[in-house]
């Protein structure tokens, strides 16, 4: 893997720890040094990203700092790369730094200005590349995408580069210019919109003082309000987010309300597991607003949600359960929003699923009839979740029968669903009480609801399934009355009480002598022995299968889906993009911009030819035309087919490489099983195949694609 640069992504995996330990657009910049499995996460995600852009070039550290410029995927990780190059020092430091300013500076022959060199220059440990980017942040004036890319990285940047922009910022007055406000948004968890530049101004230099000065942030914690509090945990959290978090525990007995929101919100923030305790404690907290905070810090939030699947007992043996439990029972029935504290934004709504989910996610040993209580506050899935655990305690337990039942009357589809299928899997039959709770459920319109209370009525014996039906039609009510009907319908296709069932049904009709609609057609399906039943098959009545026209089977036609030449080709095609790989071509992003990257790195940005136009109104959008078309017209003769359509099924190839490659090796192709198909550039293939199968079309191409479609699918089983 990248023997040429192996040596400085060891210096990248060290200098990893020295940052902040939160990745994302989320992300706050806290340092956590001497813990570092915090960081295991980002350095197998620099890993990845390095692997997704650099394992096609065999160049040394030199030339990526030249050509990163063009390179589309994880500029960012580039940088962080030329970071770790440069504060290693020694020759190669120095060469990868100077690349990196004339690059900016617009000065270098290949070199462009890019995200890598403002991330490398801010992370790396020079003072002078500090200084530049400082220079280029105040020329930047009306260039708002520069300023925004600097201050977008500055937060993860070092320490000392971080407290010099924003000294700069305040002495140049720079929050004039939105993409400060946005920064330090991001930097805090703020969300600033229209606050004055006084304000944000004013924020933005106690941060400063707080970051240079140890009394300052002493001073805010014991007599600061909120906020105070708050920035001056986040300013102890830059540089250790454990220490930060051992200052924020003893606020939270704090008898302002305030301080210990700003406390908690910090915990939050930080995003440990280890402030698990101190969370729990400020779930107690007498005001709402701070105990419904503390969950959002939690390890996993989507417990909030009761979506939680693999993961240890630590929740079930941290006594979360019996806080949420006693939370809970503090909380309003309704949903309620509460009155921000500190930061209007910041606003605490009371919603009761979320804090039941937290006791079925934190349930661990724990009897599952501990949730009976609040089955119904958690959310959908989560309900579900814990009925299907409570049924393992087992159905014959009547009270964890009695709450299945009544599941089945969920206002959740999903719900209902799921129990009527618990019941419907363990073949259970149904109680004589537990039917008259199932047919007045027959009121509601639900279809599933329907067809799932009439399938478990339908469980009963014989009598009592019988007795449930005279009940149904005997109601006032039509929903039931048809539901009646169906549950006879139902029976007599069973063959269950055949004569039973036809007798009532007649027996209605006379009663009720001018049915119509639905009630007529239930009546007569029962009572009309020789009526054939409706199914899907003839439409439900309205057409004859019989009278169908019969579909011709396809046949496997004498048709080669692929060739050893195609394979070649193909195999030719991709080492011609590797010889070009660090050729600059212009692209067109997602937004309908041109960009220039590398041939190499192109990869699903390579420009597809659009069938509808015309191929010569095409051409002026084929990167590197020239390059295909000499390869083409120069092949030799073992990468051609005698029917001239090994292009065609070159591109056949590529395409099945590129979209299934997750399901490699393909292998096996061709007349030859052991020609394994090994593609750097898969897409970049299939991309360009797709030109030169218009520019240099075989013939018969449509008669041999139908071909080929008709012996694929005639290999097809048809059962």
């Amino acid at each position: 893997f990248l023997p040429k640069i192996a040596k400085h992504i060891e210096e990248l995996w060290q200098l990893i720890p020295k940052q902040p330990y939160q990745r994302g657009y989320k992300r706050k910049a806290f340092h956590a040094p001497g813990h570092s499995d915090l960081y295991a996460n980002a350095q197998s995600a620099m890993f990845v990203a390095l692997a997704r852009s650099m394992d096609w070039y065999d160049e040394d550290i030199l030339w990526f700092a030249q050509y990163a410029g063009y390179m589309i995927y994880s500029t960012d990780t580039l940088g962080q790369l030329f970071a770790a190059v440069i504060d290693a020092g020694g020759e190669t430091g120095e060469q990868v730094f100077q690349i990196l300013l004339a690059s900016a500076r617009g000065e270098h022959e290949i070199g462009v200005m890019g995200r890598h060199i403002t991330r490398a220059l801010l992370n790396a440990s020079r003072p002078d590349g500090w200084d530049f980017i400082e220079k280029m942040l105040l020329a930047a004036q009306r260039e708002e995408g520069l300023r925004q890319t600097i201050l977008e990285s500055i937060d993860e940047a070092h320490p000392e580069a971080f407290r010099r922009i924003l000294r700069l910022i305040i002495d140049h007055e720079l929050v004039r210019f939105s993409a400060v406000t946005r920064a330090l948004d991001t930097w805090l968890g703020y969300a600033w919109d229209s606050e004055s530049v006084r304000v944000i101004n004013a924020t933005l230099t106690q941060i400063l003082t707080l970051l240079e000065s140890a009394d300052a942030r002493d001073q805010a914690l014991r007599t600061g309000n909120g906020e105070a509090v708050y920035e001056a945990l986040w300013a102890i959290g830059f540089e250790d987010a454990f220490a930060a978090m051992a200052a924020a525990e003893p606020l939270l007995d704090d008898a302002d309300v305030e301080r210990r929101f700003g406390a908690v919100t910090l915990l939050v923030n930080l995003g440990l597991s280890e402030a698990l305790p101190a969370l729990l404690k400020a779930m107690d907290d007498p005001d709402l607003r701070v105990a419904l905070s503390a969950p959002r810090g939690l390890p996993s939030y989507n417990h909030l949600y009761g979506y939680h699947g693999s993961y240890d007992d630590t929740l079930g043996k941290s006594g979360l359960f019996e806080v949420a439990e006693r939370l809970l029972a503090r909380m309003s029935k309704e949903r309620k929003a509460l009155e921000p504290l500190i930061w209007p934004w910041v606003s605490v709504t009371s919603e009761r699923h979320v804090i039941a989910n937290l006791m079925w996610a934190a349930l661990g040993e724990r009897s599952p009839k501990r949730l009976i209580p609040s089955l119904t506050d958690l959310s959908s899935y989560a309900r579900a979740q814990a009925a299907q655990k409570l049924s393992e305690i087992g159905l014959q337990d009547p009270e964890v029968r009695d709450v299945l039942v009544k599941l089945i009357a969920d206002r959740d589809t999903y719900v209902r669903g799921e129990m009527i299928k618990l019941f419907a899997e363990q073949n259970l039959s149904v109680e004589p009480q537990e039917s008259l709770f199932l047919e007045g459920l027959l009121t509601r319109k639900a279809d599933d609801l329907r067809r799932g209370v009439l399938s478990l009525l339908t469980k009963q014996g014989d009598a009592d399934a019988l007795s449930s039906a005279d009940r149904l039609t005997e109601s006032r009510k039509i929903e039931q009355r048809l539901a009646g009907l169906e549950l006879l319908l139902l029976l007599h296709k069973q063959g269950r009480a055949v004569t039973e069932c036809r007798a009532r049904a007649e027996r209605y009709a006379q009663v009720h002598a001018d049915i119509a609609g639905a009630e007529k057609s239930f009546v007569e399906a029962i009572t009309d022995a020789e009526q054939s039943l409706l199914t899907l098959d003839d439409a439900l009545g309205l057409m004859n299968p019989a009278n169908r026209s019969q579909p011709t089977p396809p046949r496997q036609r004498d048709v080669k889906l692929t060739s050893e030449a195609a394979v070649k080709t193909l195999v030719a095609l991709d080492e011609l993009i590797h010889e070009h790989r660090a050729t600059p071509i212009t692209v067109k992003t997602w937004q309908g911009e041109d960009q220039e990257t590398l041939l190499g790195n192109a990869a699903y940005t390579f420009a597809f030819s659009h069938f509808n136009t015309p191929i010569d109104e095409e051409l002026t959008r084929l990167p590197l035309r020239e390059v295909w078309e000499q390869w083409v017209e120069s092949r030799s003769g073992d990468l051609l087919d005698d029917d001239g359509l090994e292009l065609v099924r070159a591109q056949y190839e590529a395409y099945i490489y590129d979209t299934y490659s997750w399901q490699h090796p393909l292998d096996a192709t061709g007349d030859q099983p052991e020609l394994v198909l090994k593609l750097r550039y898969p897409a970049i293939c299939s991309r360009v195949l797709n030109w030169l199968v218009r520019l240099y079309p075989a013939p018969n191409t449509s008669d041999y694609l139908l071909d080929c479609l008709e012996t694929t699918w005639a290999q097809i089983p048809h059962e």
